[in-house]
């Protein structure tokens, strides 16, 4: 009888891949067994959740806005429904969303500064006076204007009057006429007794428009005149055929038309023809190449 050959290698393998087969499915019963018998640990979440921003305001949008002043400009947003977000916050940061004379006048803490903003919202210090006050060329001028005294020396900072004597030289110059300071400087005391007059015959509130209240005249930063020219009427200056060119030369002298009509209710002051500010050329250029009022130019952050 013939004996059979036994394959060893074969069975070696045959045994292998059966031990291999029943390891694995044990693993995957105790796999299981585990599972079911102990719980899942939840796994943390460690993401923290994005916190909330703070909706913007809407008038953020412009840079010279003011986060204190917040509620103040939606009120006057609530008043004034179609005005422009620029106007708005313009307006609120100058304080006219309030009565003039609201809040306590700011006193100035730069009255030596050539663009320092007089208003009535802020006022120089009752005793402040220029240290560099120079007489003026042409003296007082009696019956067109009751700001200075009769025959009286005029004065100016020397810098203003510089450039006042430089306008004056131009227009003589190019269109042939003359124009006149009927007041520049004037003191605290004096200005008390301009506002008083008109306290007291006209009463508190033409005062105030007309009049500006001691401390609060630009007058008295040494910057300012009022003007005519020629024989011409100071209060009908702006029906002089030459007006025109007077406005659009005063910048590169280094003045601006401080109270432009359609404005007063910015200024605080009825319209002035006449009433000229110093500012410095830069400066000056600046506000009127802008079309704002001084006190805007000065709300909206801008500069020379």
């Amino acid at each position: 009888m013939k004996r059979r050959r036994v394959h060893y290698g074969r069975l070696l393998f045959v045994i292998v891949v059966v031990l291999g087969i029943g390891l694995g499915a044990w693993k995957l019963v105790t796999s299981v067994l585990d599972d079911n018998a102990t719980p899942s640990t939840p796994v943390e979440n460690t993401n923290t959740p994005a916190e909330e921003e703070t909706p913007k305001s809407a008038f953020a949008v412009v840079d010279y806005y003011h986060e204190e002043l917040e509620d103040r400009y939606q009120a006057y947003q609530n008043a004034h429904p179609d005005e422009s977000i620029e106007n708005i916050v313009t307006y609120v940061n100058i304080g006219i969303d309030q009565p003039f004379f609201t809040d306590p006048v700011i006193e100035v803490e730069n009255p030596d500064d050539t663009g320092v903003l007089i208003n009535k919202m802020y006022k120089l210090p009752d005793n402040y006076q220029p240290s560099d006050l120079v007489e003026t060329s042409q003296p007082c001028i009696q019956g067109q204007h009751y700001s200075c005294y009769a025959g009286g020396t005029q004065y100016l900072r020397k810098e203003a009057n510089d450039h006042f004597q430089e306008l004056c030289a131009h227009a003589r110059e190019e269109i042939g006429i003359n124009i006149y300071a009927i007041a520049s400087f004037r003191d605290y005391d004096y200005q008390n007794t301009l506002y008083q007059y008109g306290l007291d015959t006209q009463g508190q509130e033409y005062a105030d428009q007309y009049y500006a209240r001691p401390g609060q005249s630009e007058h008295q930063t040494g910057l300012t005149l009022d003007v005519t020219f020629d024989t011409w009427s100071y209060n009908e200056l702006d029906q002089h055929p030459q007006y025109k060119w007077f406005l659009e030369h005063l910048a590169e002298h280094g003045f601006i038309l401080r109270y432009p009509e359609g404005k007063e209710f910015i200024t605080g002051y009825e319209h002035e023809s006449w009433h000229i500010r110093y500012l410095g050329v830069d400066l000056a250029k600046a506000v009127y190449e802008s079309g704002l009022t001084y006190e805007e130019f000065i709300a909206r952050g801008m500069s020379a």
